[in-house]
């Protein structure tokens, strides 16, 4: 038996808060967090990782996705079941709740697995799939949502009802006492004829603990955990390790426990663009060739010599779709605002379709940075797309900067002297190809803050 808590959008400043106390065999070997780096397309992760399987129970992407597992009964067993943990791992390379909880229904329908419930969770969506002798798919409204080894929410479990009940009595408006108190819960003994939430037994029970709180802010995220039944053994801040996974350091390949990771790292600024050298990147390499992708090959244009330097707003971004086209029998174009995608958090360069699959229409991308602090009086900076599928609406702070259209092959805003501290640029990106093989849709090549 695990415990699993969501307080979903009941913080504005927490829009995901965890707590989580994982039951397990004294005996069988478990790794603390630490960051799994990208794998091709795939987003690195952080969690926990259980060494006889090499699953996890546990983690969080850098794109802020949540994805847990919790045991249960099942009548009908399968042979030879896969893990439960690995499916986790599976989830948690996607780069959206809607794509993974697609995969997570298709693998469990199958009756391929043991019994399980799973979370898959970000800031603006979150599911649970209950997968026992019956497949049960709900996505959550806001509120404190708790599972064990039963149904959501189970009217007649025990220790649903003693941390809801907890939770209600410490109600704190503060997010420093959400946490304080998530602790204290997860460490409860029996003592006093109450239900434990800290379970001890001869040869099993709780043998590790997490909170995690995703900020609206991703930077201002927090990662608790205690390596050991919470009772006894004090909980460790991986709350550096976490902002190097949001900020998408993970892709260099550190790993480790949060005492490994550099000096510079824990000091560096809340969020770190990717900084391209002028001429020998990987990023510059790679717009130099064809890309291919759906069978089309997309002709970059090669960069001078003495281009500028980049700093590559990479993910993560915020999505959030604006309206559907529909294409009518006339060859006009329909809009409205029915059956959208969720919003969510997507990294880019990506494709539309991968992000949105057969889904047109006009789509809000969101990305705010911090500018560098070695810029020079006499530096000029832009904004740069260098190929986008589809056209629209560029705005820095709120303030317009022109457009993007449809087919041009580079586009550049002149933004110097327009940075603030905090900087939010905005695209609303209107793809409405409908031919059956569409050209790459999207921001599929790097957004890119130049410095001449």
């Amino acid at each position: 038996m695990c415990l699993l808590g969501l307080a979903f959008r009941e913080s504005p400043e927490f829009p995901i808060l965890v707590l989580a106390n994982r039951e397990e065999f004294y005996a069988r070997p478990t790794a603390s967090p630490q960051i799994f780096p990208r794998e091709g397309a795939a987003p690195a992760w952080m969690g926990g990782t259980d060494l006889v399987a090499g699953g996890t129970w546990l983690g969080v992407n850098e794109l802020g996705m949540v994805v847990a597992v919790t045991n249960r009964p099942k009548t009908q067993l399968p042979e030879n079941p896969p893990s439960r943990g690995l499916l986790c791992r599976r989830l948690l390379a996607h780069y959206a709740t809607a794509s993974a909880l697609e995969l997570a229904r298709d693998e469990l329908q199958a009756n391929k697995y043991a019994g399980c419930n799973l979370l898959i969770a970000d800031r603006e969506t979150a599911y649970v799939v209950e997968a026992g002798d019956e497949l049960k798919l709900t996505q959550l409204t806001p509120g404190l949502h708790l599972l064990t080894n039963a149904e959501l929410n189970a009217p007649d479990d025990l220790r649903i009802a003693r941390v809801r009940r907890e939770l209600a009595q410490a109600r704190s408006g503060a997010p420093a006492g959400w946490f304080e108190n998530a602790e204290r819960i997860c460490r409860l003994s029996g003592d006093g004829g109450e239900v434990p939430i800290c379970l001890v037994g001869p040869d099993r029970g709780t043998v590790s603990s997490t909170v995690i709180g995703l900020g609206r802010d991703l930077f201002d995220s927090r990662y608790l955990y205690a390596p050991g039944p919470p009772q006894v053994t004090p909980y460790e801040d991986f709350t550096p390790l976490l902002k190097q996974l949001l900020a998408g350091w993970a892709g260099l390949g550190t790993a480790g426990p949060p005492d490994a990771v550099s000096s510079s790292a824990k000091t560096a600024p809340r969020s770190v663009p990717d900084i391209e050298p002028p001429d020998n990147s990987p990023a510059r390499r790679a717009m130099r060739q064809n890309l291919e992708a759906g069978g089309v090959a997309l002709q970059v244009p090669d960069l001078p010599a003495d281009s500028p330097y980049r700093i590559l707003l990479r993910g993560p971004w915020q999505s959030e779709p604006l309206s559907r086209a529909t294409l009518n029998p006339d060859g006009t174009v329909a809009w409205s605002q029915l059956d959208l995608p969720p919003h969510g958090t997507v990294r880019l360069p990506a494709f539309w379709q991968e992000l949105f699959g057969a889904f047109r229409g006009r789509v809000r991308f969101r990305r705010k940075f911090h500018p560098p602090s070695n810029i020079a009086a006499e530096d000029r900076l832009a904004i740069v797309f260098t190929v986008v599928g589809g056209g629209g609406e560029v705005a820095l702070n709120g303030s317009p900067l022109g457009r993007i259209e449809p087919g041009s092959a580079a586009t550049r805003f002149d933004v110097t002297g327009r940075l603030m501290t905090n900087n939010d640029l905005s695209v609303d990106l209107e793809f409405i190809d409908f031919s059956p093989a569409p050209p790459p849709g999207g921001l599929f090549t790097p957004v890119a803050l130049e410095i001449m």
